[in-house]
């Protein structure tokens, strides 16, 4: 009797415990943007590109978009968003500038049900022109420092 109202009480604890940071198995709470990411200054958008099963590249138009406004130097936001495997959404932000500022890069994790992230935020001197999902920059020596 006092064991079975051991794990009963075990249970329960563990159970409870799950509850305060998740709403039940395999679903996280999001994490709420980050304050750059609510407070960034508003960029023209180059639009916004879901990527589908088979695709692999985004449209010419949106990265055509972006390269001219960085080149230009007015500026320019895409959106794009990777589903994982389990259908979950993961959305990147890419903000150009001019040529002679960094990219600034925002991920959102916080639709991915299973993901450990919330939101990533970082700048790149060298980052991607084909504006790949889910970005890292290349090794900190191949970006000089402008």
């Amino acid at each position: 009797m006092l064991i079975s109202a051991i794990a009963v009480l075990s249970i329960f604890a563990v159970w409870m415990g799950w509850h305060q940071v998740a709403d039940g198995p395999g679903h996280r709470k999001p994490t709420p943007p980050p304050k750059a990411f609510t407070d960034r200054t508003p960029l023209p958008s180059c639009g916004s590109y879901t990527f589908g099963f088979n695709s692999h590249a985004v449209p010419a138009t949106q990265k055509d978009c972006m390269n001219v406004a960085r080149a230009s130097g007015r500026g320019g936001e895409l959106k794009i968003v990777e589903s994982t495997i389990e259908g979950d959404p993961v959305t990147t932000y890419y903000r150009v500038f001019s040529p002679q500022q960094q990219v600034e890069i925002f991920i959102d994790y916080s639709g991915d049900q299973f993901s450990n992230f919330g939101w990533s935020h970082f700048f790149c001197w060298a980052a991607s022109t084909d504006y790949r999902p889910n970005p890292s920059c290349p090794d900190p020596a191949l970006q000089p420092d402008r």
